[in-house]
């Protein structure tokens, strides 16, 4: 018996009459049915098929023609990973300053730091990106720190774990060094390494360790070879020797006085309109001695100021320099009332306007004259004070090597790519107090984020961190001089508590740490040493 569903064909006229076909005709029609419900399925089948591969297809097109985030320029050949480093420089303008020195990378050079410091680069050492070794010149840059003060303006983390348990590193000196062609940074060959030869002091308790600039992290890469100062050779012979010298230490304009920066031209007269009010004034000669060469000078009100007064009579009126060229404030005051207006100095058209002209084109030959000697003058203050922060660079370093003379060391350590690397040993406080902290300062509304501490006698920065708004969970060892300071965010200021002053405030046991803002602006890291290691202490 067969199962026939007759409506899943075209019915033909004999059954539209009425009459049954035969049973040949119905298995007939139903295998044509079947061959064209089979052929219907293969292609909406294939069909889905064509559009999910075209569906694929423009989403990896879209996906690989989407704007790329670290893309330098068209130009770039290499793409720019966004910086994640953890090094962080407080204070943009007291980070330690790079030296820089072009070199052959086909040739052995030794690089001669002026803290004695050298570094030994072999030919064929660098390579770029890819791996593949560098010909031609390349830039070598590098940075040395050793003391606590170095430290915290480069922003270099001092925390190093080891077994689980917790330490800060104490330095004898660290080196950061990279290198580039043509603004494309490389790195050192598989395989290769630079030698340094870094000037150090202290006993041979030191380790080598490189930091993991995306993690913060110190590994440890083994002990340095320690040699005496009298003892150290170079470590081959050599093709090149480059001695780096003192680059000119920036000057920051509010160190020159006022009185020498160069001159200005005042602006030429300007002619009265009549739409806007305008008055007559007496000014003092020697206050505005750039109006006392005119005559007849008049002050009209600057447009859109309201100012409606038609008052001939005045108590007393004040007049004071603007914040624009050839503009100035008016303080007109009577019965207790003032009004005060922008106002220009101006001259009515006329006779009164062609002599301002005159006078201003014969004294303006005279000004340039002057405004060129104060140039000159304002110049040579400038080289001046660059010449003395750069031989108080030199006294500086001359004092540190005086310090470090009779424990003086060469630690000569390889290293295999390009960063952070420094001469170390993990250490604790020998007897800490611990105790919760809370920071006053005597300016309010001063959100702080780290306590730096520095402790007589060892060399590295203890940072104390928040655990409320201005509160540090703190630790000293009593036996020792501490300093505490912290940077005053968004200024060059800092607060500090000296050792006498921390002692006293240690004793009263209150829980608060009682500190006073710098007046000064430090301008780079030797005027903050000189401030936090003088004889405040």
């Amino acid at each position: 018996k067969y199962d026939i569903q007759y409506n899943k064909f075209k019915k033909s006229s004999a059954l539209n009459d009425g009459n049954i076909p035969p049973f040949d005709e119905l298995v007939k029609a139903q295998k044509i049915w079947l061959k064209k419900t089979q052929l219907q399925m293969v292609i909406r089948y294939s069909l889905s098929c064509i559009a999910i591969i075209a569906v694929a297809f423009l989403g990896f097109f879209f996906l690989r023609n989407k704007p790329q985030q670290n893309l330098v320029s068209k130009n770039e050949t290499s793409l720019i990973v966004k910086d994640t480093s953890v090094i962080k420089a407080p204070v943009k303008e007291w980070d330690i300053a790079y030296q820089k020195f072009k070199i052959n990378a086909d040739s052995l050079t030794v690089i001669k730091m002026p803290s004695g410091t050298s570094i030994t680069i072999t030919p064929n050492s660098i390579a770029d990106s890819s791996g593949k070794i560098v010909k031609g010149e390349v830039e070598i840059e590098c940075r040395e720190f050793f003391d606590p003060i170095d430290i915290m303006v480069a922003g270099i983390p001092m925390q190093y774990d080891s077994a689980g348990s917790n330490y800060t590193l104490e330095t004898a000196g660290m080196i950061e060094i990279n290198g580039s062609q043509n603004n494309h940074k490389l790195k050192i060959a598989e395989g290769k390494s630079i030698v340094i030869a870094q000037m150090s002091f202290g006993d041979n308790d030191f380790n080598t360790y490189s930091l993991d600039t995306k993690s913060g992290k110190w590994t440890y890469k083994g002990r340095p070879q320690n040699k005496p100062i009298e003892s150290a050779a170079p470590i081959v012979s050599k093709d090149i020797e480059i001695n780096a010298g003192l680059d000119p230490v920036p000057i920051h304009p509010s160190s020159i006085q006022e009185d020498n920066k160069p001159l200005k031209l005042s602006p030429a007269p300007k002619l009265q309109d009549e739409s806007n009010p305008c008055f007559r004034l007496e000014v003092d000669k020697n206050t505005f001695p750039e109006l006392a060469v005119y005559n007849n000078v008049l002050f009209e009100v600057k447009p859109g100021q309201g100012f409606n007064s038609t008052n001939e009579e005045w108590d007393w009126i004040d007049l004071k320099q603007g914040n624009r060229p050839n503009e100035y404030k008016v303080f007109l005051h009577d019965r207790g009332k003032t009004i005060t207006a922008i106002v220009s100095p101006v001259f009515k058209e006329g006779d009164d306007y062609k002599e301002a002209l005159r006078t201003f084109k014969k004294y303006e030959k005279e000004a340039l004259g002057k405004i060129e000697e104060t140039k000159k003058i304002w110049e040579e203050n400038r080289r001046k004070l660059e010449r003395d922060a750069q031989i108080a660079a030199l006294i500086e370093i001359e004092k540190r090597k005086k310090y470090i003379d009779e424990n003086a060391v060469i630690r000569e350590f390889y290293v295999t790519n390009f960063g952070y690397w420094n001469s170390d040993r993990p250490c604790k406080r020998a007897s800490p107090r611990s105790m919760k902290m809370k920071v006053e300062l005597n300016e309010k509304d001063i959100n702080l984020f780290n306590l730096f501490q520095i402790e007589k006698g060892i060399n590295t920065l203890w940072v104390d961190y928040r655990i409320e708004p201005n509160t540090f969970y703190i630790q000293y060892d009593a036996s020792k001089e501490n300093i505490w300071f912290v940077i005053i965010p968004n200024s060059k200021k800092i607060a500090v508590v000296f050792p006498a002053d921390f002692s006293r405030q240690i004793s009263n046991n209150i829980g608060v740490l009682k500190m006073e803002v710098s007046e000064m602006e430090f301008k780079n890291p030797r005027e903050l040493k000189n401030y936090l290691l003088s004889n405040k202490q």
